[in-house]
């Protein structure tokens, strides 16, 4: 909905509305609306973010297709997510005086195939057909939403590996015998994941969600069980009720395993992931430690 349409105020008083019948029943209930990932009128969503957080529980803020518009003379291939911008438009969020206890993060357990008209520096540089969106001639709609679950297996038959140090996040080449081109897939795996989390975490926010849980492998055998024992484990645990309802910011007595230090750290995926302040390196650290994307030391702001 455009800013100036009438829809845009009517949105509000739908949520108004909601939240008094909701009430008038008596029932315990989480009333969530889902927000663009940055309140930048994404992808036309303009909505009223201030005025929907007075009768909402809180916004899913939707961190994924963040290449729906690529304003560059370029159309390349590039991540889903990347770590700062992501994180960037949370925090415009907080700077609407939006209450970080009411944001959660969605990330992507899914990425992007990209079919390559050609492929140049080293592998790392995949040009894409323009297929325009909401007048950008650029855009990831050049390319296929492929679940996490499907990457895993295209990775083992991967041409090269990469890993990208201004996205935070892996992508790979394959080509099939059915496919007359190259293919580069963009994606999120527990390792780029992890940095999101902590991010959302030093953020204090209510928490993080994906998009979306059944896109992981769903069988019974030893590695589908490992896809999931590596996915869901990357999750950090998340007490929310102890961070700060009404207000944005660190509370008084927060539980220090949330607070993630902000200055630099150097994390290496080549070895445990050891997370700050006491969080359990067996939930967040060993999965991130088995992968072999190409690519130096992680900084981490």
């Amino acid at each position: 909905m455009d800013a100036k349409e009438p829809a845009r105020q009517a949105f509000v008083q739908l949520m108004n509305d909601t939240r008094k019948a909701l009430q008038d029943y008596n029932v315990m209930t989480v009333l969530s609306v889902d927000v663009p990932w940055s309140p930048d009128c994404i992808d036309g969503r303009c909505y009223d973010f201030v005025g929907l957080q007075r009768h909402a529980d809180m916004f899913f803020v939707m961190g994924y297709d963040l290449r729906s518009q690529v304003h560059s003379d370029d159309c390349i291939a590039g991540a889903n997510a990347p770590l700062n911008q992501t994180l960037a438009g949370v925090r415009k969020y907080l700077q609407l005086n939006i209450t970080a206890n009411k944001l959660v993060l969605g990330v992507p357990w899914y990425g992007y195939d990209y079919p390559c008209l050609n492929v140049t520096n080293n592998g790392t540089r995949c040009s894409i057909e323009r297929v325009p969106f909401r007048k950008v001639s650029c855009s990831d709609a050049a390319g296929t939403e492929r679940p996490f679950s499907r990457l895993a297996v295209w990775s083992k038959y991967a041409l090269e590996r990469f890993w990208s140090n201004a996205s935070q996040s892996p992508y790979f080449n394959v080509k099939f015998e059915n496919w007359n081109m190259t293919h580069q897939v963009w994606f999120d795996n527990s390792t780029s994941l992890t940095y999101k989390y902590m991010g959302a975490a030093s953020l204090k926010l209510r928490g993080v969600g994906m998009w979306a849980a059944n896109f992981l492998a769903a069988g019974d055998s030893a590695e589908d069980r490992a896809q999931r024992d590596e996915m869901w484990g990357a999750l950090p645990s998340w007490d929310w009720q102890s961070s700060e309802r009404h207000r944005g910011g660190s509370a008084a007595g927060s539980p220090q395993r949330l607070e993630y230090r902000e200055k630099k750290t150097d994390l290496h995926r080549n070895v445990e992931l050891r997370l700050l302040n006491n969080v359990a390196t067996n939930r967040l650290g060993k999965s991130p430690g088995k992968t072999d994307w190409k690519g130096p030391m992680i900084k981490v702001k």
